[in-house]
């Protein structure tokens, strides 16, 4: 039956790991390439919450204490596994590459969040 509402009890940034561990019937806002929390046992995309449609423009502005999900969720969905993507000793981004958005994304989902 859908939506299905979750508590959301806190947020994980890219190339941060949560201290949060999730129970049944709680939510944590994810961001692209950030560790899987603990007690997570799938990541719904946020076009398959309620958020936009309940809060518009202001999504984004202050995190929800409750979510709706409004599709099927399995478990797995949406999670890669360490080492799914790309392999232990591949060139990630080769020297010279300049970093945008999307490498920024790549980097993160590896655990990196500051280079040299």
């Amino acid at each position: 039956e859908s939506p299905r509402f979750l508590s959301v009890i806190g947020m994980v940034a890219a190339g941060s790991i949560s201290e949060c561990e999730l129970e049944p019937g709680t939510a944590i806002r994810i961001m692209t390439g950030a560790p899987v929390p603990k007690g997570a046992d799938s990541v719904v995309r946020f076009e398959d919450t309620d958020e936009l449609l309940r809060r518009g423009s202001s999504v984004g502005q202050q995190l929800p204490t409750e979510i709706g999900i409004l599709c099927e969720v399995e478990t797995g969905l949406n999670i890669r596994r360490a080492g799914e993507d790309i392999t232990k000793g591949s060139i990630v981004l080769s020297k010279g590459v300049v970093i945008r958005p999307s490498e920024v994304g790549v980097l993160a989902s590896l655990g990196h969040s500051r280079l040299s």
